[in-house]
Parts: structure tokens; C-alpha cells; sequence
């Protein structure tokens, strides 16, 4: 597993807000869940050492309640906006929300409720 989604999962089921799951809810999950997954990023290089992984994150609550979506989005983005990752081998310089998502989906008629955020996450590979 990349070690940031690690530390990402680990720092939201350390404060109960789970189940998490990356990238998608598999075939028969609870709901309301939690889902983690990269969208997209630039390294920034430096003169000297590796370079900054600066990635986003789309974190996201996903209910049959609109409710549950949103307090499940509001108990994650607690825990995670500004906190410090635990990383094995990197520093993390920086963990913010730096958008919202809302939008509904329907399976099988049924309407399932996404809300989240996506979060900028900077690391730094120790050197």
C-alpha cells in the first residue's frame, strides 16, 4: 500500500472515522464508509535532495443519507486538515483541505451521497 494512503487510513480509523477504504468500497461494504484515493499531483524539484511529492487527495464520505455523508466529511476533515502523517522513510510537510466534492450517484435505484474534500498532502523523501 503507498505509504501516504497508510498514513492517511491510519490516522482516520485512529480516531474512528471507518470503515476507509481505498479506492473504492468493495462488493458488499457497510455504508456510511470513508474512501482515499490519489488524484493527481506534481513533484516539486529541488537543487539538492529528492524532490517534494506534492499529490491531492480525494477523501470522501459515502452514505445512502445525505446526513451521514456530511457528518462523516465533517468528522475526517477534524482529523485530517493540518495533521501530521506518520511516514515511514518521509516528512510531511503539509496536509490541508484545499476543496470541497458533493455529488449523488445512483446504483440499482438506489442514491448513495458523496461528500468529501480533496486534500493537498506535500512530502519529503528522508534523505
Amino acid at each position: 500500500m503507498n505509504p501516504v494512503r497508510a498514513a492517511i487510513k491510519a490516522v482516520l480509523v485512529d480516531n474512528d472515522v471507518e470503515p476507509v477504504y481505498s479506492p473504492i468500497p468493495p462488493q458488499g461494504a457497510d455504508f456510511p464508509c470513508v474512501t482515499i484515493r490519489i488524484q493527481g499531483g506534481a513533484d516539486v524539484l529541488s537543487f539538492a535532495g529528492p524532490p517534494l511529492e506534492n499529490n491531492v487527495w480525494l477523501i470522501k464520505a459515502i452514505s445512502k443519507s445525505m446526513g451521514e455523508a456530511e457528518d462523516l466529511d465533517m468528522a475526517a476533515r477534524a482529523v485530517l486538515h493540518r495533521a501530521h502523517l506518520t511516514i515511514p522513510g518521509y516528512h510531511n510537510q503539509e496536509l490541508v483541505r484545499i476543496g470541497p466534492v458533493s455529488y449523488e450517484t445512483t446504483e440499482d435505484g438506489e442514491v448513495f451521497y458523496h461528500e468529501g474534500g480533496e486534500y493537498r498532502v506535500i512530502t519529503e523523501e528522508e534523505s
